[in-house]
């Protein structure tokens, strides 16, 4: 029965080829770096929610990728280096704050403390997690670790839709802008 799944297997690799490579290329084929352009799409209703990017990651991003790479190694390289304004994940970003979290690496708990948007050129959604084992603080991209909710999330708060607004504009508007924006409310 093995055989015949292994079979079925290179059956469907040859009845629908994710890869098209010439034959004196053989093996290099799978271990020869390819370079990936990827372009950032929105939904109709994300229109108008680009955020501000460095020159550098404008029009597109380009990624030299081994064939065999994960899907899941490559979103969290993307995570790294794109700011985010989906609505739904910068609530989720706020609501983790207060809960407790199990690193499924080490098995360690933390608890969320903070969550913001960093003020840098890259605005990415930053949490600070403080150790429960030393008491240590950290600040960290949590969206490329690897845990678990060991408490429930919190309750959505009355600013919660504010506190999203208020990242999404500054993912937006840039690091820069949003500071002299905030500013200007005090006036």
């Amino acid at each position: 029965r093995l055989m015949k799944a292994l079979h079925a297997v290179i059956e469907t690799g040859e009845a629908f080829p994710v890869w098209r490579h010439r034959k004196e290329r053989g093996v290099r084929a799978l271990t020869e770096p390819l370079l990936l352009k990827l372009r950032r799409t929105c939904e109709p209703s994300e229109e108008g929610m680009q955020p501000s990017l460095p020159a550098a990651l404008q029009p597109y991003i380009s990624v030299m990728v081994e064939p065999l790479v994960h899907v899941s190694e490559l979103s969290k390289y993307l995570l790294r280096i794109t700011p985010n304004t989906d609505t739904g994940y910068l609530a989720y970003c706020h609501r983790l704050v207060g809960t407790t979290i199990r690193d499924k690496l080490s098995g360690e708990l933390a608890t969320v403390i903070a969550f913001e948007i960093l003020q840098s050129d890259l605005a990415l959604p930053i949490h600070t997690i403080r150790r429960d084992s030393t008491g240590e603080t950290q600040r960290v991209l949590l969206g490329v670790r690897e845990y678990l909710l060991a408490t429930p999330l919190a309750l959505k708060g009355a600013l919660l839709d504010f506190q999203v607004v208020l990242c999404q504009l500054h993912v937006v508007a840039g690091t820069c802008t949003f500071g002299k924006l905030l500013g200007d409310l005090t006036r």
